[in-house]
């Protein structure tokens, strides 16, 4: 996992895109492992990453695909389909997406 992150941090070809909750949540494992590194790659991702405020009608549209409870997940989706990105996670929920 950290090879993909410094790839992702260092390629220029490359182009990651997120929204303030995924920058919120990457911020929590900064402080949940609280060290020099997670600050770094923390401060790498963060440098990297354009961050965008998706328009309310494409949260409207991905909000029929999840439960109220997951309005974060939401938020990600609507935030991949406006920049026309690629959603990295592991979660087997976004799938039907």
């Amino acid at each position: 996992m950290l090879d993909l992150i410094l790839e992702c941090s260092n390629n220029k070809a490359i182009c990651l895109v997120g929204n303030p909750i995924l920058i919120e949540e990457m911020s929590k494992y900064q402080v949940a492992f609280d060290s020099p590194t997670a600050s770094a790659l923390l401060l790498l991702l963060k440098q990297k990453t354009q961050v965008i405020i998706p328009k309310n009608q494409t949260i409207i549209e991905c909000k029929k695909y999840f439960p109220e409870t997951q309005f974060k997940d939401v938020l990600h989706t609507a935030t991949a389909m406006e920049m026309n990105a690629v959603l990295v996670t592991n979660d087997k929920h976004f799938n039907k997406m």
